[in-house]
């Protein structure tokens, strides 16, 4: 419990540092933004005005007189230009910034570019361009960009992001700074964008989990609980009840014989499944095995009823339903809003449960997928279960012995049934 404890604070304390440079550098841009003049200048303005007024008064010194006079007057005509090209640019400088591909995973360079227009600069001047989103830890380089460009021309920058974990990742802005070549002045300014980028987590193979469905479609084309079948492999004598479907035609020109398929036994009937996700924000490998897994329900024609922290509350707070169904639905529920202060903690539960309940779904269990170091869901989890008489089934991905034991001895006492998700060797 110790050596959890203090995982779970060198990770927290780890958050907040990010948080505290990431409003330190807010703070920073602000304060910078409102005057010009950087270190280089400053210093150039004291060692100037010192050969001015000291040197070369004292001394008579020419030198030192022509030297400060010049440097004073190239940093004035430098100031100029800088100020002209603050004023013009925001005007006429129109930029995008673009991703390419459907598919973006995190912790992987993601090929995306900024597209300027009207972008020209006069000689030793640059302009500084960076990516600004709204929460801290994406890899985004800056682009440094010089010379003449045509009227109403296009530049294309082409780059790399790489962002840190899944999530709705919002860019607000891209930050310009405009300075001389030798460094003496820079000013800046905001181009907002507000675009939002998608970002999943890399599909984790898993092996399949022998775990039956919460609940069972009505049909006669679907088999009860304690006849679940699979795909048709098995070979039987023809029976009556087999339907005319099943009978292998090819054998019985050859043979004369009648025989049928017969399914084989499988560990998931047709029907319905609720899963619920309980992963932190950098806990993106709990998210890839769970997302490789509704596939592996899909393709056992079982209809998934998904829920996670932040989609059951968001959702559910809203009047809405607090589980998802659709494909499109489901993934916004695993990559939402992970920065939402509950996530990973088991408190969307509760809302879960209770949705399905009021639209008639009879859920007599419920698959929890969570990471071997979480343990933060179990005070929250238990009571809900017991309240609305629900089974659960704990999968823990990527855990040690030591962790799945202490799970174990937590959860075996209250009737949950913990097992181990193993990677499969299968490439997504």
């Amino acid at each position: 419990v110790s050596e959890g404890l203090q995982s779970t604070v060198l990770e927290v304390e780890s958050v907040q540092e990010v948080g505290k440079t990431f409003r330190f550098r807010e703070v920073l841009w602000h304060l910078t933004s409102f005057q010009p003049c950087t270190i280089r200048g400053s210093l150039a303005i004291v060692l100037a005005t010192l050969a001015v007024r000291s040197l070369a008064i004292a001394q008579f010194d020419l030198v030192a007189n022509i030297l400060g006079w010049s440097i004073l007057a190239l940093l004035g005509v430098s100031f100029l230009f800088v100020l002209y090209l603050r004023i013009r640019l925001p005007g006429v400088l129109q930029a995008g910034s673009h991703v390419s591909g459907f598919n973006i995973h995190s912790q992987r360079p993601i090929p995306s570019g900024i597209t300027l227009k009207d972008s020209s600069l006069p000689p030793f001047f640059t302009l500084e361009l960076k990516r600004v989103f709204s929460h801290p830890g994406t890899k985004s380089p800056k682009h440094i960009i010089t010379g003449y460009q045509g009227h109403e021309s296009s530049r294309i920058l082409v780059d790399a992001i790489r962002f840190p974990h899944r999530g709705r990742w919002r860019l607000e802005s891209l930050e310009c700074r405009v300075s001389d070549s030798l460094g003496f002045w820079a000013l800046r300014w905001k181009i907002p964008l507000d675009t939002v980028i998608g970002v999943s987590a890399e599909t984790v193979p898993i092996e399949p989990l022998p775990i039956v469905a919460s609940s069972h479609r009505a049909g006669e084309d679907l088999t009860s609980a304690a006849e679940r079948t699979g795909d048709l492999f098995d070979i039987k004598t023809y029976d009556p009840s087999d339907g005319i479907k099943r009978i292998l035609w090819k054998t019985y020109a050859r043979s004369g014989e009648l025989v049928s398929r017969r399914p084989e036994p499988a560990s998931i009937p047709d029907g319905e499944l609720a899963l619920f996700l309980l992963a932190r924000r950098e806990e993106d490998t709990v998210a890839g095995a769970v997302e490789d897994y509704i596939r592996q329900l899909r393709d056992q024609d079982i209809e998934v009823l998904f829920g996670s922290d932040s989609f059951s509350l968001t959702e559910g707070g809203k009047g809405g339903s607090a589980y998802a169904v659709k494909p499109d639905e489901i993934q916004d529920a695993i990559d939402g809003d992970v920065w939402h202060p509950q996530l990973g903690n088991g408190s969307g539960v509760a809302a879960f449960l209770s949705s399905l309940a009021q639209r008639g779904r009879a859920i007599e269990q419920i698959v929890l997928f969570v990471s071997g170091n979480n343990h933060d869901w179990i005070p929250q989890v238990l009571p809900v279960l017991q309240n609305h008489h629900s089974k659960a089934i704990v999968a823990v991905v990527d855990s040690e012995k030591g962790e799945l034991e202490s799970l174990r001895s937590k959860l075996a006492p209250q009737g949950l049934e913990v097992i181990p998700v193993l990677r499969s060797m299968r490439r997504v």
